[in-house]
């Protein structure tokens, strides 16, 4: 009886807000399975067309691979493994030619059925070396179209690794998107048609955004009938809604640590702590101040910094220790990296061994070629709070074995720029945070001393023609023992030389009302993220 309470009472309320946002439902409200999503203003698309916001913005990158198929999927953790998508399987006997094998029951949702020549069309625009998404180091030299639908894709090199070629690349319609493929933005897209498991019904930017199953999907079908992203001003409304029991659950941030208590007496939620994709490191610029070249002043910068003092302060205990951009969990982690254990006298002693002392007795070590202070600007986007904090706390934590940082906060745009130009800006050391996903090879081309860095700067200016052979193989191989070899060389060479300088991993703290829905999914990230959509696909109402 309680239950029933409880599910009429959640009801009512999603009728109040539903009201209010206007929403017109083909059928009476609630007689079918509905999941209810929350962002906030920040978080929303403003529109169906292909943006920027797709990739950028949390509702973009859940909105896509629901309307969009891909030819592969990445599976549930905690193997990822790669899933068939529009291709139903696909080989390579050398890593570089690759043959995709379409499912020929794939149509797009106005029933006109998908093609190689769709999948080639889109496939082209993204592995266009100029186009923002090839993030994953894929040149194509030529795209076949072969009998029985099979796509035949020779790439200029080889691509090893555990997933196959053409990862997180949307399938477009060409009869639709063919006018636009060189300017993908003038098309308002407002249909959305797609092949994905759901299709757009209903958009109103600001309010809210409805997915209906599609019926036709070629793939495992969505238990959920339909899925309505819910828009809500600020991140206190949305945690209203959710306690209430208006959205079900969060579209992709979580909770600030502060808040768990919060939502830990809220009836019917169940929060969830999982390890999160972010990591936050420091890019040291070599471009720049000749100290951050010296390699024993970065190995004293890294001995000065109480990790765990980061965990407690910024993230409230909610992260952990990192010294690698591999995940702990993922194969190819190496355990054996060289540490950098927090020991400030450790520190004073190795910058005094350099020769950095404080000459001229003001408080700050000096460099012992240019006489010039050892004076440090630490670049960080003043609209992510952690970034910011952690800082702080290394301006305080460098003083005190003589080192002067002065913080520079830039605007969002503003920082992506200065990072990704280290020897046109100022900056001695970045503070980092990106999420590189079961699906790392990206980020590697991130540490490469070539010009050619595909979409990926070398945000350090960071030259090691060693490691790049090193990288060159880890890439290119199929063999999974070789890879294994490969990854862990990497791993120690960046720990000994440190163009980097890893610090933690924040968990995703995801409260869920448990009132509602059943079967939980977690992976890295949490309960929704680019990465998992599982929870959009499987999860069931509650008994």
């Amino acid at each position: 009886m309680k239950y029933h309470h409880r599910q009429l009472t959640s009801l009512v309320k999603k009728s109040v807000i539903l009201l209010l946002f206007s929403i017109t439902f083909d059928n009476p409200l609630f007689a079918q399975n509905r999941l209810f999503i929350g962002f906030t203003k920040s978080q929303a698309i403003n529109s169906l067309a292909f943006t920027s916001e797709w990739r950028q913005k949390e509702m973009g990158k859940i909105f896509w691979p629901l309307v969009y198929d891909q030819l592969w999927m990445m599976g549930p953790a905690p193997h990822y493994r790669p899933l068939p998508g529009l291709a139903s399987r696909w080989e390579t006997n050398d890593y570089k030619t690759w043959r995709f094998f379409l499912d020929k029951s794939s149509r797009f949702s106005d029933q006109i059925p998908v093609s190689l020549n769709d999948i080639i069309f889109s496939l082209s625009i993204f592995a266009d070396k100029s186009n923002e998404w090839n993030r994953r180091g894929i040149e194509v030299e030529d795209f076949k179209a072969r009998e029985n639908s099979v796509l035949e894709v020779t790439l200029k090199h080889p691509h090893g690794g555990p997933y196959p070629p053409f990862y997180g690349m949307p399938v477009f319609p060409r009869h639709i998107w063919k006018t636009y493929q060189h300017s993908l933005s003038r098309n308002k897209n407002e249909k959305a048609i797609g092949s994905g498991p759901f299709i757009v019904k209903e958009f109103k930017p600001g309010e809210m955004l409805r997915l209906v199953k599609n019926q036709h999907y070629h793939g495992y079908p969505a238990k959920f009938d339909e899925i309505v992203f819910l828009i809500f001003p600020n991140n206190s409304s949305l945690a209203s809604a959710l306690k209430s029991g208006l959205i079900d659950l969060f579209g992709h941030k979580g909770i600030d640590p502060s808040q768990t208590r919060e939502f830990g007496s809220a009836m019917g939620v169940k929060t969830f702590v999982t390890d999160g994709m972010e990591l936050y490191w420091l890019s040291f610029n070599f471009s720049q101040n000749p100290a951050i070249r010296d390699l024993q002043v970065r190995k004293a910068i890294m001995t000065a910094i109480d990790k765990k003092q980061i965990v407690r302060q910024v993230f409230g205990g909610y992260a952990k220790e990192i010294d690698s951009f591999v995940y702990p969990e993922l194969p190819g982690y190496n355990s054996n990296l060289p540490a950098y254990r927090f020991d400030v006298n450790k520190a004073v002693k190795m910058l005094n061994e350099a020769g950095y002392t404080d000459v001229d007795r003001d408080g700050v070590r000096d460099n012992p070629k240019s006489a010039q202070d050892l004076s440090l600007t630490v670049l960080v986007s003043k609209s992510n709070r952690a970034q910011v904090r952690i800082a702080k706390y290394l301006g305080s934590q460098l003083s005190s074995i003589g080192i002067r940082v002065n913080l520079l906060r830039a605007d969002s745009q503003l920082y992506r720029n200065y990072l990704h130009n280290p020897m046109e800006s100022n900056h001695d050391i970045a503070v980092n945070s990106m999420a590189p996903g079961p699906y790392q090879d990206w980020i590697w081309n991130m540490m490469k001393s070539d010009e050619d860095l595909l979409n990926q700067a070398n945000v350090s200016n960071y030259v090691n023609y060693a490691f790049d052979r090193v990288l060159k193989k880890l890439l290119t191989t199929g063999n999974p023992k070789k890879r294994l070899q490969y990854l862990n060389l990497a791993q120690e060479i960046l720990a000994d030389e440190l163009p980097y300088g890893m610090l933690v991993r924040p968990y995703k703290i995801c409260p869920v009302r448990l009132d509602r829905i059943d079967d939980v999914v977690i992976s890295m990230g949490g309960v929704s993220s680019e990465i998992n959509p599982w929870n959009y696909l499987q999860l069931n109402i509650a008994d």
